[in-house]
């Protein structure tokens, strides 16, 4: 899939209007013009001009999915969490195939925060001896 910048579209823009309407004669008066850039097809320049007036924009932009799909999604990472809270976010992410900061950031939201203490601990002065004797820290 060819990737144009907003100024190529814009540029197939001018060139469908240029040939009244009809896109396979933008086709031709766009490859004329500009030979050097891909040439984009006849669905390719309708799309645009389909997109510039839906939306007011030659760019093309990603619809995210939101509302009842992610309460609900959320809601299913609360509850695995709750039945288990020793099970890692990073495998409650991948169960449910989002990020981890996403998971982070639903825990936080609704204040509950996974317990990261319990992996924690000090290095004690044993510890050194214990690394300096075995050569692991030179």
């Amino acid at each position: 899939m060819v990737k144009y910048s907003a100024h190529e579209y814009i540029d197939m823009i001018i060139a469908y209007g240029a040939s009244g309407g009809n896109s396979r004669a933008a086709c031709r008066l766009y490859a004329e013009r500009f030979p050097e850039r891909g040439q984009p097809s006849c669905s390719v320049i309708l799309n645009c001009i389909q997109r510039l007036r839906e939306t007011g924009s030659v760019c093309i932009t990603r619809q995210f999915v939101t509302g009842k799909v992610y309460s609900r999604k959320e809601e299913k990472i609360l509850r695995a969490y709750e039945d288990n809270p020793q099970k890692s976010v990073r495998n409650i992410a991948r169960l449910f195939g989002v990020s981890r900061s996403c998971v982070y950031r639903i825990l936080e939201r609704n204040e509950v925060l996974p317990n990261r203490d319990e992996k924690h601990r000090d290095i004690y002065e044993d510890d050194l001896h214990w690394l300096y004797s075995e050569r692991r820290i030179q």
